[in-house]
């Protein structure tokens, strides 16, 4: 699998949520911590399936990889499951499956495609894996914006954490979930300018939801 690159990086902005719950009901059970403090899964996850991960950690530690991996892959293949529920929720309201339509997109090679058809779990969790590593350098409010496909601005190590409906609204995205959204200071910055405010809090107070 290709790492993050201007040709994939729209892919991901587009899909942010949907990979973000494939990778959290994919690895996230693997961690010896508690459920809700590893990966931020708590973000993807409902209460029952966090419940049904620690029984499986608790009950079962030797086949509990093999289990959940199994369980995300045949989602990926188009398959019902009720556990990872439907992709659909997560902004994929494509008609082909998601594996045709990642190896269309050229997110996955043929390579992976054949393995994942094959069932192979070891392919599938090191494509889960490189996902993470991809998914886990782009700012999470540069889903929301998508105004530009500046690489760089996207996966900026400087942000600010901006609370998700000021962003949204902003934006006017339609975007909504339940946390903040780290957005590059860089475009902060220009939209403060732009507002006539000298600093990104001034700015971040202007669109404030709870100043309006």
């Amino acid at each position: 699998m290709e790492k993050l690159n201007y040709n994939n990086v729209g892919f991901y902005l587009e899909y942010y949520d949907l990979l973000g719950y494939m990778i959290a009901t994919g690895l996230y059970y693997e961690g010896g911590s508690a459920v809700l403090d590893f990966y931020g899964a708590n973000q993807f996850l409902s209460q029952d399936e966090v419940r049904l991960l620690e029984n499986l950690r608790k009950k079962t530690p030797e086949s509990c990889e093999k289990i959940m991996l199994s369980k995300v892959l045949n989602v990926f293949l188009g398959e019902e499951d009720a556990f990872v529920g439907d992709f659909n929720d997560f902004g994929y309201n494509e008609d082909k499956v998601p594996v045709n339509y990642f190896f269309e997109k050229e997110i996955i090679n043929r390579t992976e495609y054949k393995a994942f058809r094959k069932k192979d779990l070891a392919a599938f969790k090191t494509f889960l894996v490189t996902l993470k590593e991809n998914w886990d350098r782009i700012n999470s409010g540069c889903a929301c914006c998508k105004n530009c496909d500046n690489i760089r601005r996207i996966t900026s190590k400087h942000s600010t954490s901006v609370h998700w409906q000021d962003w949204s609204d902003f934006c006017q995205s339609g975007y909504y979930t339940r946390y903040y959204r780290y957005v590059p200071d860089i475009c902060l910055k220009e939209f403060a300018k732009d507002f006539d405010c000298k600093s990104i809090d001034e700015f971040l107070g202007v669109i404030d939801h709870n100043n309006r």
